[in-house]
């Protein structure tokens, strides 16, 4: 079944917002066994934090990013790791902030950039293209938006196929060749969203909502909530 066949549901999904929620106690104590602290997280959280939970949706970091890019991108780690983080990647994403705002500074990314983003320790696609869409980044031109492990099992099915022709191509390299597998599913999202006239957002939502489907009890049937559908 094409995407098309789709547009109702896409359509009705406009208005929701990729929104994820976190307590700060989760994040204090994490922070609060890492060897070093960056106060500009501690920071964040005193400035975020409503009724002890940090809620942030894509469009929220977004605003933070081009107010403060510091704040931008620990507002993305927080949205994309609000489940938690492993203590070891979380020591490596405090300690390596600085450079983090530094890689992702460009508007802009060529395959350069990406490569550089992707040398980081604890960083592989899934992470910096959630990173990169929430930021409100580009990657060649076009727009980041977030694929991982859930949207590449949708889009590499067989009823996407057709839809992902370039991504089709490098199918089942995703972790091998990372950025040109990035640069074909941004090619073909792009091509989707003028012919379906959708942002590009609009179909990356939807394609983790469907994965979440897909992958959820028969009898749970489609997530409501962009929390349970983000993969970290």
């Amino acid at each position: 079944m094409p995407l098309s066949d789709h547009m109702d549901r896409l359509m009705n999904q406009q208005d929701l917002r990729w929104q994820t929620t976190s307590r700060r106690d989760m994040w204090t104590g994490l922070l609060d066994r890492l060897p070093e602290r960056d106060m500009r997280f501690t920071a964040f959280l005193d400035h975020y934090t409503q009724d002890g939970d940090i809620t942030l949706s894509r469009h929220d970091v977004r605003d933070i990013y081009g107010h403060n890019p510091d704040f931008g991108l620990i507002a993305a780690i927080l949205w994309v790791h609000f489940r938690g983080v492993r203590i070891n990647a979380l020591s490596l994403l405090v300690r390596d902030l600085s450079s983090l705002v530094q890689l992702f500074a460009p508007a802009d990314l060529n395959d350069a950039a990406m490569s550089r983003i992707l040398g980081q320790p604890g960083i592989s696609i899934p992470t910096a293209s959630k990173m990169l869409s929430a930021c409100d980044k580009r990657f060649g031109g076009l727009r980041a938006a977030i694929l991982d492990d859930t949207i590449i099992d949708v889009i590499e099915s067989d009823d996407f196929r057709a839809d992902f022709v370039e991504t089709t191509r490098l199918r089942g390299k995703s972790r091998s060749r990372p950025i040109d597998y990035y640069k074909a599913y941004l090619q073909d999202l792009d091509r989707l969203a003028r012919r379906m006239a959708l942002s590009t957002d609009d179909i990356d939502q939807y394609l983790s909502i469907l994965g979440a489907a897909r992958s959820a009890p028969k009898t749970t049937g489609m997530p409501t909530r962009f929390a349970d559908c983000v993969s970290c």
